[in-house]
C-alpha cells in the first residue's frame, strides 16, 4: 500500500511548511522505506503531529511490520481532528494493514468500523470482501464486491475478485459475465486474463485457457498473476 494521507485532511493543513515536509517524508519512502522511516520518525520527534504519524505507519508498513502499522493507523484514526471520511479511510488503510498481517478477524473488525463511519467509499468494501474471502465466507464476500460495483462500476479489480468469487462459488456463467465486463473495461488487465483463462480450462477450452495465460506471462513476467497462469500451464502440460 502507497496511499497519501487522505485527501481531506491535506486540504486545509497546518501550514504551507507541513504540507511540503508531508509531500517530502512520502517521496522519500518512495525512494527507500528505511530512509523514509528514519525521516517520518524524525519528523514526528519534532511536532510532526498526524501527518507525520501517517507516514511513519506508511514507512513501517513498507518494511514488513504490517500489525505495527494496522495499530498505528487504527490509533491515528481514533485521535485525528477530521471528518467520518477520513477517519474511515485510515481505518480502511489499517484493515489493509491487518490483511497483509493475515489476520483477516482484525481486518474484518476494523473494515466494519469503517463503514459504519463512511458506506459511500468503494474501495473500504472492496477490503472487507477480502477479509471475508480469506476467512472462506464467500456469501458476505460477494456482497461486499457487489456494494462497490454498485458505487463504482469501473472499479475493474473489484470486477475480477468478484468473478473469482462466483467461480468459487460455482456461478461459472456470473463470473465469465463479470470477466467479460472487466476486460471490456481493460484489455490487457493480468488478473481478468488470469481468471479468464481458468474459466476456459474448467470448460473444456484448453486453447483458450492457454492463450489467456501465455499473454499474462508475457505481459507481466514477475507479478504475482504470472506465477499464477505459469503454475496452470505447467500443471495443463502435466509431468516432462
Amino acid at each position: 500500500m502507497m496511499a497519501a494521507f487522505p485527501a481531506s485532511a491535506q486540504s486545509q493543513p497546518p501550514t504551507a511548511a507541513d504540507a511540503a515536509e508531508y509531500r517530502a517524508c512520502i517521496a522519500e519512502l518512495e525512494r527507500s522505506a528505511e530512509r523514509g522511516f528514519e525521516h517520518a520518525i524524525g519528523w514526528e520527534s519534532l511536532g510532526g503531529g498526524d501527518p507525520a504519524r501517517h507516514c511513519v505507519a506508511l514507512a513501517l508498513m513498507r518494511l514488513g511490520h504490517h500489525e505495527v502499522a494496522a495499530r498505528r493507523l487504527e490509533e491515528l484514526a481514533r485521535v485525528i481532528n477530521a471528518d467520518a471520511a477520513v477517519k474511515a479511510d485510515l481505518l480502511g488503510q489499517s484493515g489493509q494493514a491487518w490483511l497483509q498481517a493475515e489476520n483477516p478477524p482484525a481486518a474484518l473488525a476494523v473494515l466494519d468500523a469503517a463503514i459504519s463511519l463512511d458506506d459511500r467509499n468503494p474501495e473500504i468494501f472492496a477490503d472487507r470482501a477480502q477479509a471475508h474471502a480469506e476467512g472462506g465466507d464467500m456469501g458476505p464476500a460477494i456482497e461486499d464486491l457487489s456494494r462497490a460495483l454498485q458505487l463504482d462500476s469501473k472499479f475493474t479489480d473489484a470486477r475480477v475478485f468478484r468473478a473469482s468469487a462466483y467461480r468459487q462459488t460455482g456461478e461459472a456463467g456470473l463470473a465469465m459475465q463479470d470477466v467479460a465486463l472487466a476486460l471490456s473495461q481493460d484489455p490487457a488487465h493480468p488478473e481478468a486474463l488470469l481468471e479468464r483463462g481458468i474459466l476456459r480450462g474448467q470448460a473444456g477450452d484448453g486453447a483458450g485457457a492457454r492463450a489467456d495465460w501465455l499473454r499474462v506471462v508475457e505481459m507481466v513476467p514477475d507479478s504475482p498473476a504470472a506465477k499464477a497462469a505459469q503454475a496452470n500451464l505447467e500443471r495443463m502440460d502435466g509431468p516432462k
